[in-house]
């Protein structure tokens, strides 16, 4: 009995956790569209202005492919996890699974949800210091982070992009890699 209650716990907060983690992904890519409208409205002006003077731009194009492509890289990556973690709940659900494999699908599941959640709250955290939007990759020993922004990232930048990872992950700062999308 005490075991059973202890696993619809466990469900239970698996289930809170993913569904937080989803509301919070809807959040910021409603907010990534609202934010690309915007800039598609301020770029579609500029080139209204541009127009009228004979010139030809195409920054409204780079912005939306660049908007489009973190939002398909967000989707594939939780794509993927969502493919690990029915994985592991098939295991866990398993009549045949040893209480040895189940535990370890369990701690296997619990690592990956944090995982998405530190990495959607490094995201937030960067685009809350002024950065255009941020692809978060969390890894065993390793973080690698890229960073869309109109401006160079200077070395303060990325001294303020590593903080925010270190504090967040507590992952030695040498295996901490941030890149700015090209």
């Amino acid at each position: 009995m005490f075991l059973k209650k202890k696993s619809v716990a466990l469900w239970s907060l698996i289930i809170l956790i993913g569904i937080a983690a989803l509301l919070n992904y809807q959040y910021n890519v409603n907010s990534d569209r609202a934010v690309s409208k915007e800039a598609d409205n301020e770029q579609q002006g500029a080139v209204n202005l541009e127009e009228t003077s004979g010139n030809d731009n195409t920054n409204t194009e780079e912005v939306s492919k660049t908007t489009d492509s973190f939002i398909a890289y967000k989707l594939e990556r939780d794509k993927m996890r969502s493919e690990s973690i029915e994985t592991l709940k098939e295991i866990v659900g398993n009549e045949k699974t040893t209480d040895q494999t189940r535990d370890e699908a369990q701690k296997q599941m619990m690592e990956l949800l944090k995982e998405t959640e530190k990495e959607t709250i490094i995201e937030n955290l960067i685009k809350a210091k002024g950065f255009e939007d941020a692809l978060v990759f969390i890894d065993d020993d390793s973080v690698n982070v890229i960073i869309e922004s109109s401006k160079d990232l200077t070395p303060a930048d990325v001294a303020q992009i590593t903080d925010i990872v270190n504090r967040e992950t507590g992952t030695a700062i040498e295996n901490i890699k941030i890149m700015k999308r090209q």
